[in-house]
């Protein structure tokens, strides 16, 4: 399931004290990914919402799984508020086109290729598995 917030996060002032995180066991299943896209660009987030979607309502039930299994499990997504590139583009009187955003991204970890790079049979049974998802994404 897919908890995606596509609002700007708040940032704490410089200098705010949001407290220590002592990492646990339960941290290591999760993966956080920090991106600059351009803000034309469509988020990876909702690209993945929009995957999921269309295997659901558009595939056979009994290829559902082939998408489904191979695509990563957003937690939260979020851009950052006050980090797009283009406030600084608009101050120096440039144009603002290819700006960026920082954008989080939280996710569930997928499996480590290296689990499979001894295994040439796995490491086939994935790669297919992989393309077998892409070529049957609609659209």
């Amino acid at each position: 399931m897919h908890n995606t917030n596509t609002g700007p996060i708040q940032t704490p002032r410089s200098g705010a004290n949001t407290g220590p995180h002592t990492l646990n066991a339960e941290d290591a299943q999760y993966f956080f990914k920090v991106a600059w896209p351009e803000i034309s660009h469509q988020k990876e987030s909702l690209i993945i919402q929009t995957a999921l979607e269309r295997a659901e309502n558009l595939l056979p039930v009994e290829h559902q799984a082939s998408v489904m299994e191979h695509m990563p499990n957003v937690i939260q997504s979020q851009e950052v508020e006050g980090t797009s590139t283009a406030i600084i583009r608009r101050l120096l009187g440039l144009s603002v086109t290819g700006s960026r955003v920082q954008h989080w991204m939280i996710s569930r970890k997928l499996s480590k290729l290296e689990t499979i790079i001894g295994e040439p049979e796995a490491f086939w049974k994935a790669y297919w598995e992989i393309i077998r998802c892409m070529s049957l994404l609609p659209g």
